[in-house]
């Protein structure tokens, strides 16, 4: 499509355009260096000496005097050098520090989690500005972009009043280098190659980063990383898990009949598949700084990022519904471990996605000094603008058993009567692991288009100074103005049923049989479950679109309007000042920040509806006689909402010096996070699918308010040795509100019949018909608040007193334990949901995390293994009728590199040595009392089966070797 062209063009000169930005002005710029100003207490490292060291060494001895010399409680990740990070991505960077757990997606290390909260209600700062994302909440992909372009990665826990709200559990500080960071001219370049095990793909990557100051008054910094990737997912999911009704239900324990009248209850997923998807992934991220000092005292400079992601999936689903008509109960969980009919149903859903996102980041800064440098202005001018498009070629086919017509049977079991970790697929007498490709047609031939936008500009200016007012030492003041707006727009095209082809061939009379290829590998989780699959047949996707949807957009014109918007308006100002008593020994600072936060939504409120085809003729009882099929009509009405509040946001901070070497900090602060965009939009989308299944709904809430917590911190930290120290930090969080998906029943109107399509208006009373009664409704909402607390440990040292090699070793090493406990109800709910959710920990927070690096150092050689271990943890409260959980995970990690000299060097890393893959499980919540089924409560416990696979997800082990060569 030539605006999916258009973009990836516009989107890679403005990334090498960035990059380049510094060699266009290096013929002819003359000025002087800029004399840095000191903007925290951390810069006060520079007063003491510290050994000199270099690598990963160097990066550990610059992250321990950073959280040494700063005010609040911090962690931090150092470069080890221009253009080398110790970590390729900077979540699996961020998961060395204390207290941070990381996301993945597609087995690639994405969002992060800190003290247990989720990435979403966190702040991220590109050189200062708030990064915004292209997704539909306010978690940013760190996965989008290279870490080789920073030069640091600090994350604060305690906030003070100059720092922007918008974070629960911290705050995350990237930061790009700066021209004054580089001693002398540096241009590197680093070229890598990259394997994936399970997919068995090899792919390149490329880096480029210098750095010079041209005179004494100019100098610029710059950075261009490309890589490109072809991994595999091996995945199997078992999902929508409820109570349901067997026919013939036998006893694991016993092997009698559990009822004979045919009634027993079990709890059991509406369907399980098994997905295969083949990812291709191409990166490019591009930094630029400038640096300009008009005199001793003023000073401007421009930092600019852009960072995008071009990520194709390619995924095949096999699916088998209908296997409840017998089953082999295990009593214990009150599930099937067996189970099967001689008539189940299947379906191949294929998809084609592609997807498009960038972000782009711009800060214009400027400072003066005045009063003989006892106070500073800062002003700040930021802008970060987000996209995210999903091409015309977002592919789907959809082949659907419309009768039940094999047998087919699903077991947990193995020979020896062990529970699998998913359950192996039957058909037919011949025992295939699929339905006989001529018994599945295609119900839909779909294409999908959306677009994501989010852009925030932001003005703030800063002034602080000294005073000599008793202990007060230094007082600040500053606003701050921002005006975000979040867009998302989705256009299907779609050809279903009777869609007739060129050749007069209509789309409901072929099968997958005319159009079924092999399956791509023959290996499908092998590694993971330890039995051979041949997978399924899959559909031909280039002869059905190029047969049956050849021109999509002639279909459905392309609306370039986005139909749901949010937006922000926030004003913030503070006022902070800096405290010393006794000679310096106890210093640290107060202050309170106001924030105004105005919020506009605009969504849609509609229904989407599967068509009715007539059949002809009528029943006994005088109804039309027809079928649903799988073509949707959309009717759609324009809704808004808005909200508005104020937070006001106290803070404290201290740091109390109990010898040279030993320090105690204390920090309790109100901190406050907006909700997601996608949250906010008004009005709900009423889905029925077809004739049998239930429908569903699904609505935002324009009235959700902000999350506030009050937040208390005291650590204990011992600087032993210059590259040596342990800490114990003890944290609690009192959150006041937390917002969770509610679902409920709730009764939906039937749209007007003027509104209906005119090939469907006759049958509205079948539509409304679907929606009569009360529908399962997820909304968002604001339940009654939590806790969380817990402490962190940390333990860094360079063994450099032990004898011989050894004495190049050093370790950092790190635990986290969070306990937490959420309130997920609001009010108005009964006090039965109330009692099955006591006790529920926090979503997303790990009892457990811990990461450890061990190191050795020497003439040029570096060697590391790390290790990463996070618990298990709370994925979803509240699922149909069950409790989704992600299982626990440990990876170790294997780098090294070797400087052949002072220009070259070469490197090798290893990620996922252990093949770990991800599981999350499902446990039992709602209660069937008249059945003796009852909730299995907290999973974090140990008292709750967790057998009950929900999703499994293989990504194989990744391998790069690199070299690099510096001018």
């Amino acid at each position: 499509m030539n605006k999916s062209k258009s973009l990836v063009k516009n989107k890679l000169s403005l990334g090498v355009s960035i990059a380049l930005i510094p060699l266009i002005f290096t013929a002819n710029q003359t000025a002087y260096a800029v004399e840095k100003v000191a903007e925290t207490d951390a810069d006060k490292t520079q007063e003491i000496e510290v050994i000199e060291v270099s690598g990963f060494r160097s990066s550990t001895t610059k992250q321990l005097n950073n959280k040494r010399f700063g005010k609040n409680v911090s962690d931090s990740i150092f470069a080890e050098d221009i253009g080398k990070m110790p970590d390729a991505n900077i979540a699996e960077a961020m998961q060395r520090i204390t207290g941070i757990g990381i996301d993945r997606v597609d087995g690639e290390g994405t969002s992060i989690t800190i003290r247990g909260v989720e990435g979403g209600l966190n702040n991220v700062q590109m050189n200062g500005v708030t990064m915004t994302n292209s997704g539909d909440d306010n978690e940013i992909d760190f996965s989008s972009m290279s870490a080789d372009m920073l030069k640091s990665i600090e994350v604060i826990k305690t906030p003070s009043a100059n720092h922007d709200e918008g974070s629960l559990g911290g705050t995350v500080k990237l930061n790009t280098w700066k021209p004054l960071d580089i001693k002398e001219p540096k241009t590197i370049f680093s070229a890598k190659t990259k394997y994936n095990d399970l997919s068995d793909e090899t792919d390149l990557q490329f880096g480029l980063s210098f750095g010079k100051n041209f005179s004494d008054n100019f100098g610029m910094t710059g950075s261009l990383n490309y890589d490109k990737t072809n991994t595999r997912q091996d995945r199997l999911t078992n999902y929508r898990w409820e109570y349901r009704n067997i026919a013939d239900a036998t006893s694991l324990q016993t092997g009698e009949i559990l009822d004979p009248d045919g009634n027993t209850r079990s709890f059991e997923p509406l369907g399980n598949e098994r997905n295969l998807s083949l990812i291709e992934t191409e990166r490019l991220s591009a930094s630029a700084s400038f640096q300009y000092s008009f005199d001793d005292d003023t000073t401007i400079w421009l930092d600019a990022t852009h960072s995008e992601k071009d990520k194709t999936k390619l995924q095949y689903n096999n699916r088998i519904l209908n296997t409840r008509e017998y089953a082999v109960i295990d009593e214990e969980a009150h599930s099937a471990v067996v189970s099967g009919s001689s008539a189940s149903r299947s379906n191949s859903v294929t998809y084609e996605q592609p997807n498009e996102s960038s972000t782009t980041t711009l800060g214009l800064n400027y400072q003066q000094v005045f009063a003989d440098g006892a106070w500073t202005i800062d002003a700040k001018l930021g802008w970060s603008g987000s996209t995210s498009y999903n091409p015309i070629n977002n592919r789907r086919i959809i082949f659907n058993s419309n009768a039940r017509t094999e047998a087919g049977e699903l077991s947990w079991i193995d020979e020896n009567g062990n529970i699998l970790l998913s359950p192996n697929f039957s058909f037919g007498d011949e025992e295939r692991g699929y339905l006989t490709t001529d018994n599945l047609r295609p119900s839909a031939v779909t294409y999908l288009t959306r677009d994501n936008t989010d852009d925030a500009y932001s003005f703030q200016v800063d002034l602080e100074g000294d005073v000599d007012f008793g202990p007060i030492v230094n007082v600040a003041m500053g606003v701050k103005v921002v005006d975000r707006e979040k867009t998302n727009n989705s256009v299907i095209y779609q050809a279903v049923g009777d869609g007739i082809n060129a050749d007069g061939v209509s789309l409901n009379t072929i099968t997958l049989t005319d159009y079924a290829l092999e399956f791509p590998v023959d290996d499908f989780l092998t590694r993971v479950i330890g039995t051979e699959s041949n997978g399924w047949p899959v559909p031909d996707f280039d002869a059905i679109y190029g047969s049956f949807l050849p021109d999509p957009e002639s279909i459905i014109p392309f609306e370039d309007e986005a139909p749901e918007t949010t937006t922000f308006e926030s004003y913030a100002g503070y006022v902070m000042a800096d405290f010393e008593f006794f000679g310096g020994r106890l210093l640290g600072d107060f202050g309170v920040r106001v924030v105004k936060t105005k919020a506009n939504a605009k969504g849609r409120a509609g229904y989407n509806f599967t068509n009715y085809d007539p059949v002809g003729g009528e029943d006994a009882d005088g109804n039309l006689i027809g079928a649903f099929n799988a073509g949707a009509f959309n009717i759609d009405d324009s809704t808004f909402g808005d909200i508005e509040y104020n937070n006001v946001l106290p803070s404290f901070n201290s740091r109390y010096t109990l010898t040279e070497d030993m320090l105690l900090r204390f920090s309790v602060a109100k901190v406050m996070a907006r909700p997601k965009a996608s949250d906010l939009v008004p009005g709900y989308l009423i889905m029925s699918r077809n004739g049998t299944n239930e429908p569903t709904a699904v609505g935002g809430n324009p009235n959700l308010e902000p999350v506030e917590a009050i937040t208390y911190d005291f650590s204990w930290e011992w600087y032993f040795d210059e590259t040596g120290m342990i800490s114990t930090a003890f944290f609690y969080k009192d959150f006041q509100s937390l917002a969770y998906d509610k679902i409920e029943g709730v009764l939906h109107s039937c749209p007007e019949a003027s509104i209906f399509p005119e090939d469907q208006q006759q049958y509205r009373d079948l539509h409304c018909g679907q929606i009569a009664d009360e529908i399962a409704t997820t909304t968002p909402v604001n339940g009654e608040g939590g806790k969380s607390y817990g402490v962190e440990t940390i333990y860094q040292q360079d063994f450099v007193f032990l004898p011989g090699w050894l004495k190049y070793t050093g370790i950092t090493t790190n635990y986290t334990y969070t306990d937490s406990e959420a309130n997920y109800v609001d009010p108005t709910q009964e006090s039965e949901t109330a009692e099955l959710l006591e006790g529920f920990p926090m979503r997303n927070t790990s009892k457990h995390t811990f990461n450890s690096s061990l190191y050795w150092e020497n003439e040029g050689l570096s060697v590391r293994l790390a290790y990463n271990y996070r618990s298990k943890r709370l994925d979803s409260p509240n699922d149909y009728d069950g409790a989704i959980w992600t299982d626990d995970r440990a990876t170790v990690d294997f780098s090294t590199s070797y400087k052949v000299n002072k220009n070259l060097s070469f490197n090798f890393s290893a990620t996922n040595l252990t093949d770990t893959y991800d599981r999350s499980f499902v446990t039992r919540l709602q209660e069937d009392e008249a059945n003796g089924l009852f909730s299995e409560g907290n999973a974090l416990d140990g008292n709750a089966p967790e057998w009950r696979t929900y999703v499994l997800g293989h990504n194989g082990r990744n391998f790069r070797l690199g070299v690099t060569y510096k001018l």
